[in-house]
């Protein structure tokens, strides 16, 4: 609750919900003299349902029950709207003197809807809006109801004689959904080119399927009809990704060789190879086309930049985390910590980040870097610990302040088995220094 006293909270409320799944209900005591406003998150009115199920979980959420006390004399007006549908605009909770007026309060959809009427207790109550609501005669509560947007999807072609489309032509596709597939099909003699929308280049696909439509468009096919003895050569390319440099569309005579074409992969990726009718045709870059004999089209194909990141740990320190990553273009790496021996602290990575644990995010290129470590204020280096293991010595520092002491068990390898057993137990002081021999087993 948002801490009115004596109101309380029936039901589990505390939820551990798997994604996408409902809460279990919960439902609010209104206490005397207050009126249940609705339920908040994230400061907004979210929701005036009581008892309450949240629903379609996708991210830890919060919400907390909002009462208004009600004055003498007066009422309680609430305006509540769905906020992963819309807003409100103007002041949500209103104490009106009885007769009295609200102030003016509009509904905005989000991009995914559209206001379409204001709801009091389960039933229409106005179309306005903005709402301003006269003759105020008891508390009341004004749900704001959204629909979702819909849009009219046309595919038309370019006009050429003899061409047409099969599938429907005309859709009604709800917001973020995908049309039904179209297919373009050429004249005799013709070839299809490629889908266009508002002049751009769109796709090759044919048949050709339009997805997650946010708004209102028109797709048009593109035709070529080449001249007795000559041939169509396409080249495309996702204008997401990239582009071509040189004449797209061709017309060849037969046995004749196309002229130069290159693409041009945009920032994050790289041309991966050619395509020739959804089949792989060459990897050079720029293309010519020898010895044209049919209708073709080439697509470039790109892929997004792999970046390599690397991380090294200085003297006097290691790191936990993984040290050699691949990231994609734009993509985000794995937590690398820095952590530094005993005696010394982390001061920055070499690239001059400070950050530790250090997470990159929104990559563009390789990183290389090397975390720094520097001897904490007032420790001194002493090396006071040597181990013969076989033939090899292997040394360990030890850093102490002064004054400090240590049991030297603490300080070597677990699997080192001592010659001289009795130095197991030898505390060593600030400034001292021995060796001791002994095995790795």
């Amino acid at each position: 609750t948002d801490g009115t006293p004596e109101a309380e909270i029936s039901g589990e409320t505390e939820q551990t919900v798997n994604y996408g799944k409902n809460c279990s209900e919960v439902s609010v005591s209104v206490p005397v003299g207050f009126y249940f406003a609705g339920w908040l998150l994230n400061g907004n009115l979210a929701s005036s349902e009581n008892p309450f199920e949240a629903k379609n979980i996708t991210e830890n959420r919060k919400y907390t029950a909002k009462f208004a006390e009600i004055p003498p004399g007066d009422f309680v007006i609430v305006f509540v709207a769905d906020p992963f549908k819309g807003t409100i605009q103007g002041d949500g909770i209103q104490i009106i003197p009885a007769g009295g007026s609200t102030t003016k309060v509009s509904a905005s959809g989000n991009s995914a809807n559209h206001f379409v009427k204001w709801m009091k207790n389960g039933q229409d109550f106005s179309n306005d809006n903005p709402l301003v609501i006269n003759g105020v005669n008891e508390n009341m509560t004004l749900d704001a109801m959204f629909e979702i947007n819909s849009y009219t999807v046309k595919f038309e072609t370019d006009g050429t004689e003899g061409a047409k489309l099969e599938g429907e032509v005309e859709q009604n596709v709800i917001h973020g959904s995908d049309c039904t597939a179209v297919t373009a099909v050429a004249p005799e003699k013709g070839y299809f080119v490629k889908w266009t929308q508002g002049g751009k280049d769109l796709s090759i696909a044919n048949p050709y399927t339009a997805k997650k439509i946010t708004d209102k468009k028109t797709f048009v096919a593109n035709y070529a009809v080449p001249p007795e003895g000559k041939s169509v050569v396409i080249f495309f390319a996702d204008p997401a990704k990239g582009a071509i440099e040189g004449e797209v569309l061709q017309i060849v005579s037969s046995g004749e060789s196309t002229t130069e074409v290159k693409a041009i992969a945009k920032e994050g990726y790289n041309l991966r190879r050619w395509l020739k009718n959804g089949k792989e045709f060459s990897t050079e870059n720029p293309l010519l086309v020898p010895d044209v004999k049919d209708n073709m089209t080439f697509e470039a194909e790109f892929s997004k930049n792999i970046y390599t990141l690397t991380y090294a740990a200085g003297e006097n320190g290691s790191l936990k985390g993984a040290p050699l990553q691949r990231v994609a273009h734009g993509g985000t790496g794995t937590a690398v910590t820095a952590v530094p021996d005993n005696g010394y602290d982390f001061i920055e990575w070499s690239d001059g980040i400070k950050d530790n644990p250090r997470t990159d995010a929104n990559v563009k290129s390789d990183i290389t870097v090397t975390a720094n470590f520097a001897q904490k204020q007032g420790w001194s280096n002493v090396r006071i610990l040597k181990i013969m293991a076989h033939s090899s010595r292997l040394s360990k520092s030890i850093f102490m302040k002064d004054l400090y002491s240590f049991n030297i068990k603490a300080c070597v390898p677990e699997n080192f088995s001592w010659n001289e057993i009795s130095k197991q137990d030898v505390n060593i002081l600030f400034g001292d220094e021995f060796e001791f021999r002994g095995t790795v087993i």
